[in-house]
């Protein structure tokens, strides 16, 4: 008789299933043909036919930073699920389920569960003659106890020291056996008898996953609304966490630290709205084991912080590399109202800086200087740090 041991720890792994390398050597047969066709209309869309760079400084950033904040949220993902397992010893099950997995019927949350407390363990396979390999990869074991039921996804689930080979043969009909085999084979089903626990094989139809579902929703129900949530206990906390920091801690940069600019342009309002929607949207799914209130309350403040963010994270990225910028003389057309006296440059209203006393020394036709920096495509920017030295001149000599 084969030997069970009595303690195993399981991954929780992305792909269940590996295909065969003749279906890889068919994939990339397909692409092939297309890649000239992608590079060539993808230069033309990038560059002029001088080479130089057709995109504006918004549009390099989000192809630059699109792709790296999207490595790291893969990046994130990985070590989130590399945290993820199953533990199984004399004493039973400890698990820690991955943050958002593509089987919806498993219990969402970490749990721990005696062998004692276990009446029968029911594995849920499609019907027989169900052809979709997608629906056997999906496959549910369930550790029922009363009226719980623990319920997690078999084939996701990999000894970390002794690994399952997942490769599919290439014909279909020879794949559905193969995965019923990985199923039917697999090494916790036979730490699960070699307990003495009944284990049950059932149908897993339409009526029964609805009822996995609804079960799997009424427990993550009851773990976020029971006892009070450590902020730092979780990955995906701690990460949300740091992003408020960083963002605090750079608007704190921008008004407090930097040198004071202010753009002479009437920034774009749907810019930072959409970018901080899509932080909300995006924290809300990084944070999907939270509980509820606290899930959405962090979001919310990843959202805000976001949009506060956009519009002086450009500035300063189009500031960066810029000159002093020069010294333009400008007309008051009344106190803190002024016009460039040549050039087609903005106006500057500062009838916002409460100084009334230095511009009132500064009537209607007073010429006064002010830093102005181009950056191109009509945007220019005030550089406030000598208007403010001549400020505090000014009220140091009253």
């Amino acid at each position: 008789m084969k030997h069970v041991p009595e303690f195993r720890e399981f991954r929780y792994i992305q792909m269940p299933i590996r295909m065969s390398h003749g279906y890889s050597l068919l994939t990339l047969l397909g692409i092939l043909p297309f890649l000239p066709v992608v590079l060539d209309q993808g230069w033309e869309l990038l560059f002029t036919p001088e080479g130089d760079l057709r995109l504006s400084a918004v549009e390099q950033i989000i192809l630059l930073g699109g792709p790296l904040l999207l490595a790291a949220i893969m990046g994130f993902a990985v070590w989130a699920a590399g945290r993820a397992g199953l533990r199984v010893d004399a004493n039973g099950f400890q698990c820690d389920p991955p943050l958002n997995s593509s089987v919806t019927e498993v219990t969402p949350h970490p749990w721990w569960l005696g062998w004692s407390a276990i009446n029968r363990a029911v594995l849920y396979l499609p019907p027989a003659r169900e052809r979709s390999v997608i629906k056997w990869v999906k496959a549910v074991l369930c550790l029922q106890t009363g009226d719980r039921k623990y319920c997690l996804p078999l084939l996701y689930l990999d000894p970390r020291n002794a690994p399952i080979d997942r490769r599919l043969p290439f014909l279909p009909s020879r794949m559905r056996r193969k995965v019923r085999t990985l199923l039917l084979e697999h090494p916790l089903l036979a730490m699960i008898e070699a307990k003495g626990v009944p284990l049950h094989v059932e149908d897993l139809d339409r009526q029964t996953r609805r009822r996995l579902k609804r079960n799997a929703r009424k427990r993550k129900q009851e773990a976020r609304t029971a006892g009070q949530v450590d902020l730092l206990g979780q990955p995906s906390t701690i990460l949300l966490l740091g992003v408020l920091s960083v963002l605090g801690l750079f608007l704190a940069m921008h008004y407090m630290v930097l040198p004071p600019v202010r753009p002479l342009w009437e920034p774009a309002l749907w810019l930072p709205v959409l970018g901080g929607v899509a932080a909300f949207l995006l924290a809300a799914v990084v944070a999907a084991r939270v509980r509820t209130t606290e899930r959405f309350a962090l979001a919310a403040m990843v959202g805000v912080a976001t949009a506060l963010v956009w519009n002086p994270a450009e500035l300063r990225l189009q500031l960066s590399g810029q000159g002093p910028g020069e010294v333009l003389p400008y007309v008051a057309m009344e106190p803190a109202l002024f016009v460039p006296q040549q050039g087609d440059y903005p106006v500057i209203d500062l009838r916002d800086v409460d100084v009334p006393e230095y511009w009132n020394a500064y009537p209607a036709g007073a010429e006064h200087p002010f830093h102005v920096l181009a950056l191109g495509q009509e945007r220019f920017v005030l550089s406030l740090g000598p208007l403010f030295e001549r400020t505090r001149a000014f009220y140091a000599n009253e």
